[in-house]
């Protein structure tokens, strides 16, 4: 090797060991894409924002005007302030009435911002939110502090510097980036892969298919309602979360237009007490009351200590319970049943005339009638009714599973109150929290449920409320996690209970 030879491989060691150094003394950091990868919107597409501004403001042309403005600047970098000043030159306005759009743009904003819980709880303090947006630094952190994120991290706004790849050299002399995380597929992943940075790619803002299916079904108010619930929550055990979307996408949709079609009938039937079975009907009660207040009814509600035992093993208590309870216009509402212990009860307390109402009012049981025959006199209404196949009760009910035992019995004071006397619950515990997380998911929605449009799905006739119902109670009785969960302590206590009424 010459001499010229061995300066210059000298040389290049030197250069290489320089880099290193200089790349260890660039701090470490994880970097993430704000939008549809940290947060989302709650109208799902992003024109809808400008929908909103043209209502609050009667500009009906306000998205299109919007739109364009927006599109004559998409060859360079613009801000909001610049899509602004365009819109203001299309449209006369002045300067004040183009700063009113633009801040009712920034509410509008704010207002649909929500968080994706999933991608969140990636975030350290010490990283790197990166974003292509024209609303700038100040307005994106405004957006993230709106939906909850409270990370102490750098914040990095430009009009197209990731897309177009300017960007990500210059993080490069400042930061050595670990990981890259967002939804754009040019932006977020092969731009920054051609400077040697690891990305993960994220779909979670997309529309899933059960969203596209409400969408499709002329429910957007559901629709944008459920896929919120699921950004919002996450559970990193595959069984949990999916318990979690069952509540979102099956359990909770099911309650709330149920809830629907049962006001309508107690409005019809002059009915001024509602009576929710328990333990099916204790994610049902909550739900209903709102949609009750949504519906401006007065009707009553309480939730009914009843079972099978309680109703057949009537004691003198219990009755002057039920009977206090029923009145003259009570009505029993439960998510399912035959019906058949029930119009015993009825017949017990002598009530010659009395409702029922069922989401599934399911087929006659051989083991209970070979007892006694279903009694005439209780007038069950249903949603479901016992001719339809391919239903799986037992599914319904285990994502309605209550955290207490079966009622037994009452001790009732006569205008003092009642006392519920439980079974003592025979669930293991890991059952028990399970179903603990079924009732917070559920819980969840109905927050959120409190303060969404439902014009829309108030509005649905009987008949369509009955074949969506319908379509989503078959995708219940389809899942197989349920009963894998379920299934050994579900036969366990019915067996029992049949036993105990000397039916087995």
């Amino acid at each position: 090797m010459t001499g010229k030879d061995l300066s210059a491989e000298k040389f290049a060691i030197a250069n290489e060991i320089s880099q290193t150094e200089a790349a260890a003394a660039r701090a470490s950091v994880n970097s993430f894409d704000v939008f549809d990868t940290l947060i989302a919107r709650r109208c799902i597409e992003p024109f809808r924002i400008f929908d909103q501004v043209g209502a609050k403001t009667n500009r009906p042309d306000f998205t299109a005007q919007r739109r364009r403005a927006e599109a004559s600047l998409a060859h360079g970098p613009h801000t909001i302030d610049d899509i602004y000043r365009e819109l203001a030159r299309n449209l006369g306005l002045s300067e004040e009435e183009a700063a009113a759009l633009k801040e009712a743009e920034i509410a509008a904003e704010l207002d649909a911002v929500i968080p994706i819980a999933e991608n969140i709880a990636r975030v350290k303090d010490g990283d790197l939110l990166l974003s292509d947006m024209y609303l700038g630094e100040a307005n994106v952190r405004r957006l993230l502090a709106r939906a909850g994120f409270d990370k102490n991290v750098g914040v990095i706004v430009t009009a197209s510097g990731k897309r177009s790849g300017e960007l990500w050299p210059k993080l490069l002399t400042h930061f050595s980036i670990a990981r890259h995380l967002g939804d754009s597929e040019h932006a977020d992943v092969a731009m920054p892969s051609r400077f040697g940075i690891v990305c993960d790619h994220t779909r979670i803002a997309t529309i899933t298919d059960m969203e596209s299916w409400l969408l499709k079904a002329g429910l957007r108010e559901l629709a944008e309602l459920t896929r919120e619930a699921r950004l919002r929550s996450f559970h990193a055990d595959p069984v949990r979360r999916h318990l979690q979307l069952i509540q979102i996408y099956l359990n909770f949709p099911i309650l709330l237009l149920s809830s629907i079609r049962l006001l309508r009938r107690a409005r019809e039937q002059n009915i001024s007490r509602l009576l929710f079975a328990s333990r099916d009907c204790n994610l049902w009660l909550p739900l209903a009351r709102l949609i009750a207040s949504r519906m401006n009814s007065e009707c009553r509600m309480d939730y009914f200590y009843t079972s099978r035992k309680a109703r057949l093993q009537a004691s003198p208590d219990y009755l002057a319970y039920a009977r206090a309870c029923l009145g003259a216009s009570g009505m029993v509402a439960d998510i399912c049943g035959t019906g058949w212990s029930m119009a015993l009860l009825m017949k017990a307390l002598g009530l010659e005339q009395s409702y029922a109402f069922y989401i599934h009012h399911t087929k006659p049981l051989a083991i209970y009638e070979n007892s006694r025959s279903t009694p005439p006199g209780c007038a069950v209404h249903s949603i479901i009714g016992p001719d339809q196949q391919g239903l799986s009760n037992p599914r319904f009910e285990m994502c309605n599973y209550a955290e207490h035992g079966s009622v037994r019995d009452v001790r009732y004071i006569e205008g003092g109150g009642v006392m519920p006397l439980f079974d003592a619950d025979s669930r293991p515990a890991a059952v028990l929290e399970l179903v603990s997380e079924q009732r917070r998911s559920f819980a969840s929605i109905i927050e959120l449920a409190k303060t969404a449009p439902l014009a829309a799905v108030l509005a649905l006739d009987d008949r369509a409320i009955g074949e969506i119902i319908l379509e989503l109670y078959g995708m219940l009785s389809r899942d197989n996690v349920l009963p894998g969960i379920y299934r050994t302590s579900h036969q366990e206590e019915d067996t029992r209970v049949l036993r105990e009424l000397g039916l087995s």
